[in-house]
């Protein structure tokens, strides 16, 4: 960056260029851009580390309809040769040592399945919240950030995404191992894909002959790369054109799809939990939209799939107590159809627009149930913290109500309390408030100025 700037700090014209090239350095590392003092800026990130305590619960079974991409892109056989991995993460998550050789290679590699690893730190000293009550801000993150961490166990988010890319990593390089050791061969379609990733012609033959040479193989099952013994020029190639691949088929948000504005604080804020679905619309939409082929469509109707069967069984499990009724309408098929389009990455911010679009015109929305996290659809109330804007409003005033004559503490009033606290919307937490409201009328009858 200093020989960069050293070069085209003369010109006035390059100031946006290299300001703008600081600021991806800085988000690279970790750093805020936003021009926030710091105290604004903790105050924003605990009130988004209670939203994802109090509405991630169950977000992890959201990444299951990405499974539907690896079968599509990587192939049913290559996922069935790596599928024990899950029994090595498993002894991992419990302290023990990896046992699959290749699963240890991924990880120096890539850095694939350590999300849960490199999400465990927390937010550490910010020298510009100094102004008036560090003690504060740190007490709150000693509070928020275990919650969060056990959110994101509890809800899967972690466990299921480290799973799915470790799978979806030893499936592709399978396949590519395939290729190499002649088992497969390479379509037109195939190498469409390894271009758009990178794997020009030259740079994939000798891939493949660093595979035939160094990989080591359990019968048809590749167990270790042998990447010390590679090329650094052709492993480097490998890795990254390998990272595109695998970070698509199952999504990991990056700085180049994602736009501007949402580094912001308030775009931070607006964006939570949508993050996925902005990137979604360049990373996986819009790559869909310029290969129209045939695994293009078995991609999307797999993860529809995959999307649809998980609607179904958090569904289920959602509505195990209380009323049948609400079994009956969450298990619809209308509900599945259209919870099995907006879980798949490729519909990305369409349900949102959808929805934005009829909630304007007075029209119930149509993707309401999808969200994992219990958010609406539309764009403005969709948003974690207008939800807990409003829920904290309604909590509020729940004491003056139960003054008036014409209203009842309802359901509604309960669950709106309950999403104020964390861990609400766990598999077996939320079963127990519903068991809680289930003596209570459905709404309040309350008139339109305390709604």
């Amino acid at each position: 960056m200093d020989a960069l700037r050293q070069k085209y700090a003369s010109d006035p014209k390059n100031n946006d260029r290299l300001k703008r090239m600081e600021e991806v350095k800085d988000l690279i590392l970790g750093r805020s851009i936003s021009n926030e003092n710091g105290n604004a800026r903790r105050a924003a990130q605990a009130a988004m580390k209670l939203n994802f305590a109090t509405s991630m619960g169950q977000a992890g079974m959201a990444s299951i309809a990405e499974a539907g991409n690896i079968v599509a892109h990587m192939g049913l056989k290559n996922a069935m040769k790596h599928k024990p991995v899950f029994r090595s993460l498993w002894k991992d998550a419990r302290g023990g040592q990896l046992d699959a050789q290749l699963t240890d290679e991924l990880r120096g590699l890539f850095g694939t399945g350590m999300r849960t690893k490199l999400s465990r730190g927390r937010a550490g000293y910010d020298e510009f919240a100094a102004e008036i009550d560090v003690k504060m801000f740190d007490t709150i993150d000693r509070i928020l950030d275990p919650a969060a961490r056990g959110v994101s166990y509890a809800g899967g988010i972690g466990p299921i995404n480290d799973y799915l890319q470790t799978l979806a990593t030893k499936s592709y390089l399978q396949k590519l191992a395939n290729v190499a050791r002649g088992k497969a061969k390479c379509s037109d379609a195939d190498r469409a894909r390894l271009r758009d990733a990178g794997w020009y012609d030259g740079v994939l033959d000798r891939a493949l002959e660093s595979i035939r040479q160094h990989a080591t193989f359990d019968g048809k099952r590749m167990v270790s790369l042998g990447y010390d013994k590679w090329d650094p020029d052709i492993l480097n190639d490998m890795i990254m054109a390998t990272d595109r691949m695998v970070y698509r088929a199952v999504q990991e948000n990056d700085i180049g799809s994602s736009t501007w504005w949402m580094h912001s604080m308030l775009g931070r804020m607006l964006t939570q939990f949508r993050s996925f679905i902005f990137n979604a619309w360049t990373k996986q939409t819009l790559h869909a939209m310029r290969f129209r082929d045939r695994q293009t469509f078995t991609a999307v109707a797999f993860t529809m799939t995959f999307g649809g069967l998980s609607y179904m069984a958090r569904s289920y499990l959602n509505t195990s107590t209380g009323d049948p009724e609400r079994r009956e309408r969450a298990l619809s098929l209308k509900n599945i159809a259209t919870a099995s389009m907006a879980s798949s990455g490729y519909a990305s911010i369409l349900p949102t627009v959808v929805d934005t679009g009829l909630v304007n015109i007075g029209e119930d929305a149509m993707f309401s149930q999808v969200r994992t996290t219990g958010l609406s659809t539309d764009a403005i109330t969709g948003s974690p913290i207008v939800q807990t804007i409003n829920n904290a409003q309604s909590t509020a005033f729940s004491p003056a109500r139960a003054l008036r004559d014409d209203y009842e503490y309802s359901q509604q009033d309960f669950r709106k309390l309950t999403r104020l606290l964390p861990f609400n919307n766990i598999l077996g937490v939320r079963n127990a408030i519903d068991l809680m409201a289930e003596e209570l009328p459905e709404r309040s009858q309350e008139d339109d100025y305390w709604k």
